[in-house]
């Protein structure tokens, strides 16, 4: 990714101005949400042996909930 220079200067002293800066924190956050989605999308693709010996969470979706405690 090429960064953007730019003679402007935000207030948190970045080199964009600040509305660009808040649209680059905001395409990174669905970057990472994504990316982090596709992982999990990849691990539960994976034999429940193979994510128990990794020890990723099993997500029996037919088993009861626990119960809250007051």
């Amino acid at each position: 990714m090429i960064p953007i220079s730019s003679s402007f200067s935000g207030t948190s002293g970045s080199s964009l101005p600040a509305p660009l800066g808040r649209v680059a924190r905001l395409t990174r956050r669905l970057q990472d949400a994504w990316t982090r989605n596709r992982t999990e999308r990849a691990l539960e693709g994976l034999p429940f042996d193979m994510r128990k010996d990794i020890g990723w969470p099993a997500s029996d979706i037919d088993a009861p909930k626990a119960k809250r405690l007051p």
